[in-house]
């Protein structure tokens, strides 16, 4: 069975691995994104009160504690935080999947950390159709320069 780390240690993993933007997200970024997931959660009802993210309270999980004490796994903010960015709550919880993400997540990191094509791949995702295949041109010719 694999060694459970800290709340903070495993949200800074979620937060390196699936950041879609170089250099990472930024813990205003991480607010925002958790204020949108968490209106549209509780629209659905999938949460029973609003959440306010602030960027502090995104540098006290990450630092793990939070005026003294430390961070509930069972909160309503850590909830919406897993679904903004990307891992199920079960990752922090630990549920039986805990194990399969955080494998995942390692792959995850040790790809960005090895190429910059997940970094390209994310911006090239992100552009207009005309933009996306003129880069898609751009990379074939390059292709086939290195070929000759």
């Amino acid at each position: 069975m694999t060694q459970r780390r800290s709340l903070s240690d495993l949200a800074n993993e979620a937060i390196d691995a699936l950041s879609p933007v170089q250099g990472g997200w930024t813990n205003q970024d991480i607010a925002e994104l958790m204020n949108a997931t968490a209106e549209k959660m509780f629209a659905d009802g999938e949460i029973d009160k609003p959440v306010i993210a602030s960027k502090t309270w995104v540098w006290q999980l990450r630092k793990g504690e939070r005026g003294g004490q430390p961070i509930e796994v069972g909160s309503r903010t850590l909830m919406v935080f897993a679904r903004a960015v990307g891992v199920p709550f079960g990752y922090f919880a630990g549920g039986e999947e805990y194990a399969e993400i955080e494998a995942e997540l390692a792959r995850l990191i040790a790809l960005k950390a090895n190429t910059g094509a997940m970094s390209v791949a994310h911006r090239v995702a992100n552009l207009p159709d005309r933009e996306r295949e003129a880069v898609m041109q751009a990379l074939a010719q390059a292709e086939e320069q290195a070929r000759k």
